[in-house]
């Protein structure tokens, strides 16, 4: 019966840890993909200044979530996506208008790629 009770243990434990995961990689996904809208919004009506400010929050924002993304995740996946930001950054800063757009929404491709490859769907337990 011991036996039965901690497998029983484990198996909470290890739902508990998957809807933590869950959560934190949608909600970083979604504040993350908002805030680069947010950024992109700015940069279309040619308030760069306010783009590049923003732009520099939200690498900040994603330097301090890094940490408990790489509890969860791949690392390479989160350097890549830190490492678009600094594009983004660079981008707006040198004004490139074609790389800005192509960065962000390479951005925001990465960015739901990390969600979708957390869902507990077929593929993914597979």
């Amino acid at each position: 019966m011991k036996r039965l009770w901690a497998a029983v243990s484990l198996l909470i434990v290890s739902i508990l840890f998957s809807a933590i995961e869950l959560y934190l990689v949608d909600v970083n996904q979604e504040n993350f993909t908002y805030m680069i809208k947010e950024i992109e919004d700015y940069y279309s009506i040619k308030e760069y200044k306010y783009a590049y400010d923003l732009c520099i929050k939200t690498e900040q924002n994603w330097k301090n979530s890094e940490t408990k993304l790489k509890t969860f995740l791949l690392h390479s996946e989160i350097n890549n996506i830190s490492d678009s930001i600094s594009e983004i950054k660079d981008s707006i800063k040198n004004e490139d208008k074609k790389t800005f757009y192509s960065v962000c929404q390479k951005t925001k491709r990465q960015l739901l790629s990390m969600k979708e490859s957390e869902l507990p769907n077929f593929e993914n337990i597979l």
